[in-house]
């Protein structure tokens, strides 16, 4: 008897991942509108002047063996074992002098020197607001099922009352590099939601201090064409036009016409979602309109002046911030040689918003966007699992908190719903 057939639309962590379940039981088809396969893995190889090449990740880049347990189960049946990678880095303020070196993820670290650029009373206020926020932020953990759901993190701050300096210097620095939101849009994510991914990707600390943050040897690209290798077709530069529901089975519409699946996986962002399900359900519209999307550019370069080298410092990232201007923005430079240990005569940096890079030192760029989690979204998220079916299963980063854990989450539940779970084995 032959297999039924499945159409996973989106070639991005969740489709990838509900496609390797479903290739068990069915045939597996993955449409993808872009020429290669992954989304947000994106490894970029480049050739050095001595002629040597490197691959260098620019979205999902890094995952940690404590708080990514599906994504590290994938990697383990794929035969691929991680790589510790180094996450510290440095906040400078090119205005008053202020420098903050070798913090982790968030806010654990020495208090740093009174820079010359603030005053006394400033810098006063900013350690009370240092010494305070953790545990802030852990009794708000604490109490998160009793938050107002309409509570954003731009309310949560000011009634907090923490000085405009500390959230400059401190806090936008420490949720941008993990978000990619500018403070215009941190203001206003949902705080039950921000809560949620602290607790759930173990950003204050979590119950294994010997968990890391790992790092896929030769790039992303690796996982991804392992689990592309083993289904049955994946169709890469063919945008669906259409998906919809009928005879008991779905129909896919691309620009080489239509073609019958009995299931499908819709693994693409909200908006693209809107586009191309043409019976989408007056529930399906209403949750799917309510997620924001933000545009960010990667830059892969070897700018090295662009990066703060403060001496001593061992740090592989670094944030200049200023105490100048609206404070919209907040930029990020990573050292990828420092962070995976890349051995190379040319050091190769990657910059989110990279002003001030010179062009000629730029090797490639990357155009992703990303999820801003209003506290519209994280309602309309709540109501996402309830729109799956056996026939047609939703999937996608922003089912969860964005990263690429929950991507893989959302994969699993998608092919579940299609009638597929993963065994343990």
């Amino acid at each position: 008897m032959a297999r039924q057939r499945v159409a996973v639309i989106g070639a991005g962590g969740s489709g990838l991942t509900s496609a390797y379940l479903l290739q068990r039981a069915f045939d597996v088809t993955v449409f993808e509108a872009e020429p290669r396969v992954g989304g947000h893995c994106d490894t970029h190889r480049v050739t050095t002047p001595d002629g040597e090449t490197v691959y260098v990740d620019l979205g999902f880049s890094m995952y940690h063996d404590g708080s990514y347990p599906v994504f590290t189960r994938l990697l383990r049946e794929l035969g691929i074992t991680g790589e510790p990678i180094a996450v510290t880095n440095d906040t400078v303020c090119t205005t008053c002098g202020f420098e903050r070196l070798g913090a982790g993820p968030f806010f654990s670290v020495e208090v740093p020197e009174r820079p010359p650029g603030a005053s006394p009373l400033e810098w006063r206020r900013f350690l009370d607001d240092m010494n305070r926020i953790g545990g802030d932020l852990v009794g708000a953990m604490a109490d998160l099922s009793s938050l107002d759901p309409s509570l954003t993190v731009g309310d949560w701050l000011a009634g907090k009352a923490y000085s405009p300096y500390f959230l400059r210097h401190a806090v936008f620095p420490a949720l941008s590099v993990w978000l990619l939101n500018t403070p215009h849009d941190l203001h206003r994510l949902s705080m039950p939601m921000l809560l949620g991914m602290m607790a759930r990707k173990q950003l204050l600390g979590g119950p294994d201090p010997d968990a890391r943050w790992l790092f896929i040897p030769g790039g992303s690209r690796t996982y991804v064409n392992r689990v592309a290798a083993k289904l049955t077709a994946v169709r890469t530069g063919t945008p669906v036009l259409e998906v919809r529901r009928e005879r008991g089975g779905v129909t896919v519409r691309t620009e080489a016409g239509e073609v019958c699946f009995d299931k499908a996986v819709v693994a693409v962002p909200p908006p693209a979602v809107r586009e191309i399900l043409a019976d989408a359900t007056p529930a399906e519209r209403e949750v799917f309109s309510a997620f924001e999307y933000v545009a960010n550019t990667l830059t892969l370069h070897t700018d090295g002046s662009i990066y703060w080298d403060k001496s001593g410092s061992q740090s592989t990232a670094c944030f200049p911030v200023t105490c100048a201007g609206t404070g919209t923005s907040v930029s990020g430079h990573w050292d990828y040689n420092a962070a995976v240990g890349l051995r190379t005569s040319t050091r190769h940096y990657v910059s989110f918003i990279a002003e001030g890079v010179d062009p000629a030192r730029i090797l490639s760029q990357a155009h992703y966007w990303h999820p801003v989690f209003t506290p519209a979204a994280f309602a309309a998220q709540q109501r996402l699992p309830g729109l799956s079916t056996d026939v047609l299963a939703f999937a996608g980063a922003h089912h969860g908190d964005g990263f690429h854990e929950d991507a893989c989450v959302s994969g699993v539940e998608a092919a579940k719903a299609l009638g597929v779970e993963w065994e343990e084995g």
